[in-house]
């Protein structure tokens, strides 16, 4: 008998400071994620995707950034660069961000000449110069900023709309959203010459895969399926051991599959389909050319860090799923139909939390998950431990 086929799409980024440059471990958390549906690409479901991207923001290039469009005064910079295809939309945006564009055509502060500068060269101005424009606008016109802000809350709303209707109305409920996410991920450098270091990038994509595979493992299926998640990975630096000075080459399909190969390493229980992670490309580049699920990974892995860094008052898991499915129309969370049919967390913790989870698929001895700082880390956690060893035979 030949071997069925299934498909799935996982589309991934980042958002956070991962390179630590031998300073101490980040207090604020790093994601690693984005969304995984199940199904197959398609030429006209991608142009789609793109086309309504560029509609809910009219005044951005291809492809915008979500750490740059959240700063009120990034429409400022895209409005002196002419950014953005001809369009109603565009024309109403800009309209709104009128006033705070002729603040900044007026000042003779070091910021504004800095911002009519960059936006006469190709490339994203410095991050820091968009938030001294952001502060300048605001300072002189609270009016005309007052604007911008509402302006970025109108997109991201229509933002997050167009995700819930896609995962209602497109998907049919199989798209969600996915993330290796906390603050201690391994950074350890030492590797030999040329090869690649375990980093805290690296750390927290295989944390994701992992998660990824649970999710996907423990879904019925006949036991000659094939299972394939076909992964775009957004390129970006990774560690070289021993190199002086230190250097970071462009993430590509080889590292891609040596995380999943590592991921993989947790075993399945018994009688398990195990999907195989696929790279699509062999180098995912944030370009003009980059795929338009790589963007809605931009934005989901921006988002979720901002929920998790507002995690304070409310740390639990259950907040923390709110938060996101408020954020991205989209839920963190799958229905493990092989687990007992229960929703269960599909962003996962590094360290003792994922050292947890891994033990109960091995059978073995599980870590004391009382000493994680997370609450929604020891959480999310917990009820994958507990309905694992209730599978268990």
């Amino acid at each position: 008998m030949s071997a069925r086929r299934e498909d799935w799409l996982l589309y991934v980024d980042e958002s956070g400071q991962f390179d630590s440059g031998g300073a101490a471990p980040p207090t604020e958390p790093l994601v690693v994620g984005g969304f995984l549906l199940r199904g197959s690409e398609h030429p006209d479901h991608v142009l789609a995707l793109r086309t309504e991207i560029e509609r809910i923001f009219p005044t951005a290039s291809w492809p915008p950034h979500a750490s740059v469009l959240r700063v009120p005064a990034s429409r400022v910079w895209l409005a002196l660069a002419n950014a953005g295809a001809p369009s109603p939309e565009r024309e109403r945006a800009l309209a709104q961000a009128r006033p705070a564009v002729e603040v900044v055509q007026r000042s003779r502060t070091h910021a504004a000449e800095a911002l009519r500068e960059a936006a006469r060269r190709p490339g994203e101005p410095d991050y820091a110069l968009l938030l001294a424009v952001d502060a300048l606008v605001r300072r002189e016109n609270p009016g005309a900023h007052a604007r911008l802000v509402q302006l970025v809350r109108n997109e991201f709303a229509a933002f997050q709309a167009f995700l819930r209707h896609a995962a209602e109305s497109v998907v049919r409920g199989n798209m969600l959203a996915v993330a290796g996410a906390g603050t201690q991920f391994e950074d350890a450098p030492a590797a030999g010459p040329g090869q690649v270091a375990h980093d805290r990038y690296l750390d927290a994509l295989e944390t994701l895969f992992e998660r990824v595979l649970m999710v996907v493992r423990e879904q019925p299926r006949a036991a000659n399926t094939d299972v394939r998640i076909w992964c775009r990975v957004a390129t970006r630096g990774v560690t070289l051991g021993e190199m002086r000075p230190r250097t970071w080459p462009s993430l590509n399909a080889h590292y891609v599959a040596e995380a999943a190969r590592r991921a993989a390493s947790v075993p399945a229980l018994p009688g398990r389909v195990t999907p195989r992670i696929v790279p699509s490309e062999f180098v995912t580049r944030y370009d003009a050319t980059v795929h338009p699920g790589v963007v809605l990974a931009d934005f989901a892995a921006n988002q979720m860090r901002h929920v998790l860094t507002g995690q304070a008052a409310h740390p639990g898991w259950a907040a923390l799923a709110h938060g996101v499915t408020r954020a991205l129309g989209v839920p963190p969370t799958r229905a493990v139909e092989l687990l007992g049919g229960r929703e269960l967390p599909a962003i996962a913790a590094p360290d003792v939390p994922r050292a947890a989870v891994a033990a109960a698929f091995r059978g073995g001895e599980i870590p004391e998950l009382a000493g994680e700082p997370m609450v929604w880390a020891r959480e999310q956690a917990a009820a994958w431990v507990a309905e694992v060893e209730k599978a268990r035979p």
